[in-house]
This record gives C-alpha cells, structure tokens and sequence, in this order.
C-alpha cells in the first residue's frame, strides 16, 4: 500500500510540474544513446524520439539534472532544449544573448505561438558559462516586445565532451548589460 501510495504521490507531483504556465521554463534532454549524433533537440522532436529527462528550470540559465545546485560540467555527449514563455514586464526593445558550450541557438515568436519562433541568436563553438560577448552571433537585433504578452522561447543546445553550459539573457528597456531571465518572467509551455 505504501509504494501504491508513493507512486501515486510522484505521478501527482509529475502532473503538477508539468502544468502549462507554471513560473519557469520546461527543459527536455537527451543523452547519446538516444541522440545517436543527431545534435538538433527539434529534429528528436520531431521524430518523436522521447527525452531521457524532462525538468523545470526557474530562470534561463540550466542547471545539473541530477545536482539542481550545479549550472555547468555535468555531463558529456547529450542535447537539450529549454521551452516556455516570455513574459516582459515593460515596454520595449528588448536584445538577447545565448552562451552555451558546445553549441546552441535561441528562438523567439513574435507571440506565444512555436510554430512562428525564429532563430535570433547563436553560438557554434563553445563559451564559458554566461559569457554573452564572446561573438557577434550570440546577440540579437533588438526585439520589441510589448508588457505582459507572451512570446514563446526554446534554446537548443548540443554538447559534446568537456566543459558543458547553457543560458540566455536579455536587456531589458533602460539598462545596459545582459541578465538571466527571472522566474517571475517566464512561464511553462506544458
């Protein structure tokens, strides 16, 4: 009775995380039995090849899945996606920053439809965890997104061996350097 008790205390605790507009964003990752080269987390997507893991993340930046504490060097030869919304509390040009080791690139909707998300910033070589201006590719031209509209997000990111990070970052109206996205900014697609 008791494990009948706990598993359904998980799949609760599971139904709840997964819940749409939820603070935070979805993450997705696949690791090299599954990925078998393939360094695009869309194209797993879209062969509807399932994730090792799924997992929340409260701000941009991804954390370990197995050490939430650790925001870099946590594993090798894996692919990963963070997805969610964009909720901005002004009005404004907003620009953009991914950094990410080994590569990844970052995609933003004009709304909160994914269909309509396009790349607007990346990198194809490593950088240090949160090193926004290692190269031009990793900033965006600046975006206008208007006070609470959701826009949808996904960052996709390959890693191959070594050192492994990712996150993005905005400027927001009125300041002059990138910061990680907060919790009460974003939102779960799922």
């Amino acid at each position: 009775m008791k494990q009948i008790l706990a598993a359904a205390a998980m799949l609760g605790c599971a139904l709840a995380f997964a819940a749409p507009d939820q603070p935070g964003l979805n993450r997705d990752y696949w690791t090299s039995a599954q990925h078998k080269g393939d360094r695009s987390a869309k194209s797993l997507v879209a062969k509807k090849i399932a994730p090792a893991g799924s997992d929340v993340q409260k701000t941009s930046e991804a954390k370990s899945w197995t050490k939430p504490e650790k925001g870099s060097n946590w594993a090798d030869n894996y692919v990963q996606r963070m997805y969610g919304y964009i909720v901005p509390d002004t009005t404004g040009n907003y620009v953009f920053y991914i950094a990410a080791d080994d590569s990844a690139t970052l995609y933003l909707s004009t709304d909160a439809t994914p269909g309509k998300a396009k790349a607007i910033a990346r990198t194809s070589s490593w950088t240090n965890p949160k090193e926004f201006t290692k190269k031009p590719s990793q900033k965006s031209a600046p975006v206008k997104l208007e006070k609470g509209k959701k826009y949808y997000v996904e960052a996709v990111m390959f890693e191959g061996a070594g050192g492994d990070n990712l996150a993005f970052a905005w400027v927001v109206p009125g300041k002059t350097a990138p910061e990680i996205i907060p919790t009460k900014n974003l939102k779960t697609a799922k």
